[in-house]
């Protein structure tokens, strides 16, 4: 009485899958490596925290809609020193908090 796994109907199945291909040198031609794959790491961008006094001037904005324009949001971002886009995020963010 031999019992083969080959010889099962699942195992058959199983052992007749493909291999993946492997890359050659084409494929590395078209997708050089990155950075993280030389051994490089590429450094966080540190977190940028708001002042006090940016936080009480988004704050009266955000009293009033919590869905400004974009030119409220440029104006905010010009007033404040902040990016577009920081003041975006800090919108979006505090919506989710409510």
């Amino acid at each position: 009485m031999s019992s083969s796994v080959a010889s099962s109907p699942g195992a058959a199945r199983i052992l007749s899958v493909p291999a993946p291909p492997t890359p050659n040198s084409a494929d590395e031609q078209q997708h050089p490596p990155t950075a993280a794959h030389k051994g490089n790491t590429i450094a966080k961008a540190k977190r940028k925290r708001i002042t006090p006094q940016q936080f009480e001037r988004l704050m009266e904005v955000f009293d009033q809609t919590d869905t400004p324009s974009t030119e409220i949001r440029e104006k905010l971002a010009d007033e404040l020193g902040m990016t577009k886009r920081e003041v975006q995020v800090w919108f979006q963010n505090r919506r989710a908090k409510m």
